[in-house]
């Protein structure tokens, strides 16, 4: 009974003991984390003599030693570990970061030398540990040697992302390449991660020495083994920059080596098609047609649609706009008019409505359009812009019971919103301002960012200018010029409108009507015309919604159409300056940057 008794009690006992232990570890790993490293010491040390945990709680004792510079009692702490881990070489090195902290570089660095002799014998993880000790203090040269070490040791390891890093923190950008290169070579699913990793490394434009570095060496590369996967790279390193010229040559050349089906040229040529580069994604469908792969149909109605695009975002004239209709008409006799080719369609009646004029055709493709087509995205569109070309033709209430179509099809979706917004425009052009701004008012709610904004502008432009005893005429003649624009009649427009700026010299709608003017002057291609009205909003205005508006439309045309590049980089840091909260903010400072490193 005594005995065990006795028992109890040493096992209650024990357990308590273990309980304060673990309280007062809790306590101090508290204070060493908030920085209260005498407080955390005391602590450590009493558990130090007390209990054989050392193993739990020496980096975070060793650490405030170090903070705290008691460098002796750190080297005795770090030597008392060295003592039941002789084999490796972490504790050694805890020794040598002491001496390095006391200044005593020279005894640092034999204590270093010793810790690769021990890697020797040394467990992986204390080759990582080791490294990662050495990265954190700057020698980024121990780091090195400690993965080539244990490349030699642990041969079916890999270092080389270990060893990528080290050379990057070191500044060696070339080393830190080759090693990656040869990662690729090695294990090609390393790709990924390696592209990830250099988005964030290294320079993205054709002119950074870094993206150079990388280009010519992968050019290298690629001339000694062909290797599929650095061509993949290289792609890829082509495309960051925007190079797309040279990224189709070097994918058609990984297509024809793997015998591929097309689909790397495919994809390419939809990305060069996204970023506006016609040419490269014209290039990208033809060698698809004339490889008859199982993309051709689509690279043939893509390639149309992208020579489409090039043409009418260029200085066309009517012959150019008549070899589209003609490369229109040959595609639809070739494949025909049907579901398949309904987008084509869509852009085709696109083409005769708003440049050649020809509405009448127009009405015809697209009800022929809505016919072959299921209910869908295309056939809604379609019935959108027959709805425009009713308002062209003042047929309002065509226009209108063709847009409540739409709406009532989709009417939780942003087509449907869509359809009442230009629903609301047609109320607004004939003057009901009110039933226009209650619409626009259930507008501002929608799902879709675009038509709210759009909704919330219209809706703005009416409350900011009514009121006054003759706002409402003003207004009635500005929402008469916007239909003018949306009918093209643009020389009735200008007329209108400047009519409307000398009736009423200081109404607040000024602004909007000069703006107005430079919008309709982009499109008679009148850009210095253009250039001169946006200015005058940016300097007349400057305190107004429109002033940054005015700012980006005549950045855009100094840079895309004037060739005044300097004039465009002023342009897009004032808006960067000036208007820093912007819409335009993010697309100004892109330019600006590419203007400048140009």
């Amino acid at each position: 009974m005594k005995n065990t008794l006795s028992l109890l009690v040493i096992c209650l006992c024990t357990q308590l003991s273990f309980g304060q232990i673990f309280k007062d570890l809790q306590l101090a790993n508290s204070y060493s984390k908030n920085g209260e490293c005498e407080k955390a010491i005391t602590i450590y040390k009493k558990l130090n003599k007390s209990s054989d945990q050392l193993q739990s709680f020496y980096k975070n004792y060793f650490d405030c030693l170090l903070k705290e510079e008691k460098f002796n009692d750190a080297i005795l702490l770090a030597k008392k570990m060295q003592k039941k881990s002789s084999t490796s070489p972490i504790y050694l090195c805890d020794i040598g970061i002491v001496y390095k902290a006391k200044g005593n570089d020279a005894l640092a660095t034999r204590t270093f030398n010793r810790c690769l002799e021990k890697l020797q014998k040394a467990k992986l993880n204390d080759i990582y540990t080791l490294a990662r000790k050495w990265s954190n203090i700057g020698e980024n040269e121990l780091a090195i040697e400690a993965y080539l070490k244990g490349q030699e040791i642990f041969p079916k390891q890999e270092f080389g992302f270990q060893l990528a890093n080290a050379y990057r923190s070191m500044g060696k950008t070339e080393k830190m390449i080759d090693t990656y290169i040869d990662l690729i070579i090695k294990k090609p699913s390393n790709k990924r991660n390696i592209q990830i990793t250099l988005q964030n490394t290294l320079g993205r434009t054709k002119t950074s020495d870094s993206y150079k570095i990388l280009k010519d060496k992968l050019l290298l590369s690629i001339q000694k083994n062909s290797n599929i996967d650095l061509m993949e790279m290289l792609v890829w390193l082509l495309i960051e920059s925007e190079n797309y010229g040279l990224a189709f040559t070097y994918t058609k050349a990984i297509d024809k080596q793997i015998d591929g089906n097309g689909s790397k040229i495919y994809n390419l040529g939809e990305l060069a098609h996204q970023n506006s580069q016609y040419q490269v994604a014209i290039k990208c469908y033809q060698y698809l047609i004339d490889k008859n792969s199982i993309f051709s149909t689509n690279a043939k109605i893509l390639k149309l649609i992208a020579l489409s695009e090039q043409t009418l975002e260029s200085e066309y004239s009517t012959i150019d706009l008549q070899n589209l209709k003609t490369k229109y008409q040959a595609i639809f006799n070739e494949i025909g008019e049907n579901e398949s080719t309904s987008f084509l369609m869509k852009e085709y009646a696109n083409l005769n409505a708003y440049y050649l004029n020809d509405l009448k055709l127009s009405k015809e493709i697209l009800n022929k359009c809505i016919e072959v087509t299921s209910k869908g995205e295309i056939q809604a569109h379609c019935k959108l812009m027959l709805a425009d070309i009713y308002v062209i033709e003042d047929k309002e209430w065509d226009a209108i019971l063709t847009y409540s179509q739409v709406d009532s099809e989709y009417k939780q979706s942003p087509l449907g919103a869509e359809a009442k917004f230009r629903r609301a425009k047609i109320s607004y052009y004939q003057g009901d301002f009110e039933w226009a701004q209650a619409q626009l008012d259930v507008l501002k709610a929608s799902t879709s960012k675009l038509i709210a904004n759009n909704a919330m502008q219209l809706s703005l432009l009416i409350t900011d200018n009514l009121g006054l005893d003759t706002s409402e005429a003003a207004m009635q003649l500005y929402s008469r010029a916007e239909l003018l624009e949306q009918q093209n009649k643009w020389q009735e427009c200008h007329t209108l409108l400047d009519s409307l700026s000398n009736t009423y010299k200081s109404h607040t709608l000024i602004d909007e009507v000069i703006f107005k003017k430079a919008k309709i002057f982009e499109k008679e291609k009148k850009y210095e015309l253009a250039s001169i009205q946006y200015q005058k909003v940016a300097q007349d205005f400057s305190f107004d919604i429109l002033a940054d508006d005015a700012l980006y439309r005549r950045a855009i045309l100094m840079e895309e159409k004037l060739n005044n590049e300097e004039l465009a980089q002023e342009l897009y840091e004032k808006i960067l300056l000036d208007h820093p909260d912007s819409i335009f903010t993010v697309d100004a400072r892109k330019r600006y940057r590419k203007l400048r490193e140009e």
